[in-house]
């Protein structure tokens, strides 16, 4: 393989002033070079009666900490939304993280992978039978080296310590840091002089070798940027930001919002400044050791504002930090963005833009790309669940653990003991309902004529607890349906249990 000459970051120093000429953008692109591949798996199609594997390609590059590899041909036949999409599997393995990408998202991932850890990444095409022929063609790899640089920090110590918050992430192969904020698609903020270089956002991002060489998260952990959807200026210290969304996760299906739980509130600076306030900033500033570009947080006073759209603070930040939330301390909002350094160990301020720059705020009014949804509806309807035993006859063995909500993984539970030697329950739920045809096993207070939507089974001499995932999906808040149990020696019904109504319902 041939290797491209080294792509080094430039680490400024501090300046120790205010003057906007002196600061520094804290970026910290890691260490990595190109490496030509010339990997083909030719064209491949599945000609047997099973979903199966068509072709096995490896890419190793000896010795290297991570890599990315980019395609330059992905064909890949039948139909993503039947189910019948033949699909790219990229497995690392040094650690087993896998990556899929079908014909749509490896389109969303601009004919390129996540970033995988360690040399040796295995690259499976799977088919389904005759859906066509499929082809993938590897030019390059990007992979990681060891970096070389220099910390700027305020102050005479680093103090910045490890940290674990959901909403802020690392943005490649820039190097900067990235917030989620609370518009209506939980897009992201960052500098602008970070956005055109960031096209990759990771979360849950690992400790970095004790080399300082970086690690990388999941692929699951990855998404890649919607070029549509950027917004930004890189103008200097108070004219510096950028907006913009990612497409879901290609493996897990899911937006960062969803899978990260958790989102900033950005609003205006405090209308009031006083030398009490403190400024939080994390993200993931260059570092030595294992401590290199991963996830740390430091707060420090306020230095000034007197309006306008330039905030300056004596927090410690370094190459990596820029596009950091500028977070509020005491309010625990978010009022700007991080995004110069220009302090030293006697004195000076780091800057970033405020989120009242007027030009940012018409941003965040008029989304683009991804990001350019309308807010999600809401959702009022209450979860209820109501015992129902018809006549009576029937033991009352299934009880509610967990209310049905969507998004949630719903409990209840079954006691075999209702029955003598009880091992074996079994739960199903239908839409109807019905009472009054009792049997040998009881009465049955369901109408198996009707929908059935689900049923699970349960073993053991204890109670048995039972579950299932209720789908985030708006359109089932409000839906009704029954369940009943029944309980045995073996997997052979004995005796029927209570039943229980239900409504889906939201938090």
């Amino acid at each position: 393989m041939k290797h491209a000459r080294a792509l080094r970051a430039s680490f400024a120093l501090c300046a120790g002033l205010l003057v906007s000429s002196l600061a520094t953008a804290q970026t910290a692109t890691p260490s990595s070079m190109t490496a030509s591949l010339s990997l083909d798996s030719g064209w491949v199609a599945n000609k047997g009666a099973e979903p199966e594997t068509v072709s096995v390609l490896h890419v190793f590059e000896r010795d290297t900490p991570w890599m990315r590899l980019f395609f330059s041909e992905v064909t890949l036949s039948g139909d993503v939304e039947a189910g019948t999409g033949s699909v790219l599997r990229l497995t690392s393995l040094l650690d087993g993280a896998v990556q899929l990408l079908d014909a749509k998202t490896v389109l969303e991932w601009h004919n390129s992978s996540a970033y995988f850890n360690g040399d040796l990444v295995q690259i499976e095409i799977i088919a389904h039978p005759g859906t066509g022929p499929n082809r993938v063609v590897l030019d390059r790899a990007v992979v990681g080296f060891t970096p070389a640089g220099e910390d700027t920090i305020c102050g005479n110590t680093d103090d910045r310590v490890l940290s674990n918050d959901p909403r802020s992430a690392r943005l490649l192969p820039i190097g900067c840091t990235g917030f989620m904020i609370d518009d209506n698609c939980g897009c992201f903020l960052t500098a602008g002089h970070c956005s055109s270089g960031s096209n990759v956002v990771e979360f849950n991002v690992p400790l970095s070798n004790a080399n300082t060489s970086l690690n990388h998260p999941s692929p699951s952990d990855q998404y890649s940027v919607d070029g549509s959807s950027k917004q930004a200026t890189n103008g200097g210290q108070g004219n510096d930001w950028g907006y913009f969304g990612v497409f879901p996760n290609s493996t897990t299906g899911l937006t960062p919002k969803q899978a990260q739980g958790s989102v900033y509130t950005f609003a205006s600076p405090p209308p009031t400044w006083s030398a009490g306030l403190e400024v939080r900033i994390t993200g993931y500033g260059v570092d030595s050791g294992n401590r290199n570009q991963v996830q740390q947080t430091h707060k420090g006073p306020w230095v000034q504002y007197t309006g306008g759209t330039t905030l300056r603070y004596a927090t410690d930040t370094q190459g990596g930090n820029s596009g950091s939330a500028v977070i509020q301390e005491q309010a625990g909002v978010v009022m700007g963005i991080h995004t110069h350094g220009g302090c030293s160990s006697s004195g000076g301020s780091n800057a970033g833009t405020s989120s009242s720059h007027a030009n940012l705020v018409n941003a965040l009014a008029n989304p683009k790309g991804v990001c350019n949804k309308p807010a999600p509806p809401t959702c009022s309807t209450e979860p209820t669940t109501t015992v129902r035993n018809g006549s009576g006859v029937n033991p009352v063995c299934l009880t509610n653990i967990s209310p049905p909500i969507l998004g949630k993984t719903w409990q209840y539970q079954v006691d075999p003991s209702a029955v003598a030697g009880g091992q074996f329950s079994v739960v199903r739920a239908h839409v109807g309902t019905a009472s009054g045809s009792i049997g040998p096993l009881g009465e049955l207070l369901l109408n198996f004529s009707s929908r059935h939507l689900f049923a699970t089974v349960r073993t053991g001499a204890s109670a048995h607890l039972h579950s299932i995932q209720i789908p985030n999906s708006l359109e089932l808040a409000g839906f009704t349906a029954s369940m009943q149990a029944g309980i045995g020696a073996s997997a052979d019904i004995t005796q029927l249990c209570n039943a229980i109504d239900f409504t889906v319902g939201c938090e």
